[in-house]
């Protein structure tokens, strides 16, 4: 599952439909693949990004990123952090680990970067 995935991703539950909670990530295999640099795409992405729980979780990778911590219109064109955060959403995939709601506390499994979002209301 790419980083991408994650951040664009909420709970299904009846109960926290519409509160946009973010799921909270915890992962016990994360891997690098390579892919290609498209800067419009994501210059297209960062309306679309939970800015904070980027950042946060960027803290507790691997290879420990530093995204700073607001996003200006200036840094919206900087080809430099356009290309981190590339690598960051679009490279990084977690293989395997869990989402779980900060809201209902449901739990999410990820596995062979898959994750299961189908679990039902009492899992």
């Amino acid at each position: 599952m790419k980083l991408l995935t994650y951040i664009l991703t909420v709970c299904n539950s009846a109960s926290c439909q519409g509160k946009d909670f973010p799921l909270e990530l915890k992962y016990t295999n994360i891997v690098t693949k390579e892919a290609e640099y498209d800067k419009e795409f994501v210059q297209k992405l960062l309306s679309r990004l939970n800015w904070p729980l980027l950042v946060s979780i960027a803290k507790t990778l691997p290879n420990a990123l530093t995204l700073p911590e607001e996003l200006t219109p200036e840094l919206e064109q900087n080809d430099e952090l356009l290309q981190l955060l590339h690598k960051t959403l679009l490279e990084t995939h977690v293989m395997e680990g869990e989402l779980m709601c900060t809201s209902c506390k449901r739990s999410f499994p990820i596995t062979k970067g898959i994750p299961n979002l189908m679990q039902s209301e009492n899992s």
